[in-house]
């Protein structure tokens, strides 16, 4: 074989590696925009068929409820970031449950409480009938009720777990029953929007539903109550307080942060506002409960980042006393520092078109007895 022919062959294949290369690049792109679709696809079906059981819902319970947080902002996730699916847990609707509450805008509460009693009164009959035997399980739509749990924290707060299961669609849905909306189960914006038959109420901490639009598009999420003021109550400047009051104002604080904010983070959402410090640590283990990474640590005060675990297990110790719920490196209390990070917000722009305006145009726009029809015009009209 000459040279001649080498060469051309090496061209040749030199040439083919070149569209081997753009056949694999075009082909991951065929797969990503796959994957892509049938998340949506799927995601798309899940909202759809929630949507129905919260309208079949509505009916049989004959008052109007507020759903509540999570999976309204998941809605409008899948609208807004559709293509981000694939990188993130965003808009995963399969993974959030409902939550309800029986409390209408303006109505007493012992109203919507007798509703809720009445409720649970009628759930658990059934589950106790369906348990001997008989299948006399309520259904809403493609949803069939399937288990049932009480919690009875006392009149405001107490609430039940639900869970439905749709057996054509292969779906188990939870859904978060209680006569009250509980303001201190999370305080992030997302969580405080709710749904009824009137539509989507918002408007917490002086925003609207633009604001909690425009913190979607931008991935951003903010605390609509101070939790800076919930830790003072556990630390009052010159004051002392006891174990059971600053173990409250703590653990408030703990799980007004997770796992909400730790999800929406997940979500590569950014925390704006006033917040506390929180960090995702990858590379290291914890020292206090020797979990892998990663994890979310707060920052303390004193400068120190002590891990969500090794925060809840100080102020969950009851053996504690007051003196000792400190940082476990230096001993001082066990603040989280807190800081402000400034939102993002969507540009206005409006220039200045006076100075683009000659005489001329200012005096047309501003002289007295300027007609703009024709009197043939007027004749017409």
């Amino acid at each position: 074989m000459s040279s001649d022919e080498i060469s051309r062959l090496k061209a040749e294949i030199k040439s083919l590696h070149y569209v081997n290369r753009r056949l694999e690049k075009e082909n991951k792109k065929l797969q990503y925009k796959s994957v892509l679709y049938d998340r949506i696809s799927k995601r798309t079906i899940i909202i759809r068929n929630r949507l129905k059981f919260i309208i079949a819902f509505s009916r049989f319970i004959g008052i109007n409820f507020n759903v509540w947080g999570i999976f309204i902002q998941k809605m409008f996730e899948l609208m807004i970031h559709g293509d981000c699916l694939n990188d993130s847990c965003i808009a995963d609707v399969e993974n959030t449950k409902l939550h309800i509450s029986l409390e209408a805008f303006g109505a007493p509460f012992e109203s919507s409480y007798r509703q809720y009693k009445s409720l649970i009164e009628r759930f658990e009959k059934h589950c106790i009938i369906t348990k001997s035997g008989t299948d006399v399980q309520p259904q809403f739509s493609n949803y069939k009720l399937k288990t049932f749990k009480y919690f009875n924290l006392g009149m405001p707060t107490e609430y039940c777990v639900v869970e439905f299961f749709s057996k054509d669609l292969q779906d188990t849905l939870q859904v978060s029953l209680s006569p009250r909306q509980c303001m201190n189960i999370c305080y992030l914006n997302g969580m405080m929007i709710s749904m009824n038959n009137s539509g989507i109420l918002s408007g917490f901490m002086g925003k609207n539903f633009w604001d909690y639009l425009e913190s979607i598009i931008f991935k951003e999420t903010y605390f609509n109550n101070s939790l800076k003021d919930i830790q003072d109550m556990a630390y009052p400047l010159g004051k002392c307080v006891t174990f059971d009051i600053k173990k409250y104002s703590l653990m408030q604080l703990y799980e007004s942060v997770y796992p909400y904010l730790v999800k929406c983070m997940e979500s590569g959402y950014r925390i704006v506002e006033n917040h506390p410090h929180v960090i995702i640590e990858v590379n290291e283990d914890c020292l206090y409960t020797a979990c892998k990474a990663p994890y979310p640590c707060f920052i303390l005060k004193c400068g120190h980042k002590i891990s969500f675990m090794a925060y809840y297990g100080i102020i969950n110790n009851k053996q504690e006393s007051s003196e000792r719920m400190s940082c476990p490196m230096c001993r001082k209390d066990l603040l989280v520092d807190f800081y402000k990070t400034t939102p993002t917000n969507i540009n206005v722009m409006i220039p200045n078109i006076e100075k683009y305006l000659t005489t001329d145009d200012l005096t047309f726009r501003y002289s007295s007895g300027t007609r703009f029809i024709s009197g043939e015009s007027l004749q017409m009209l």
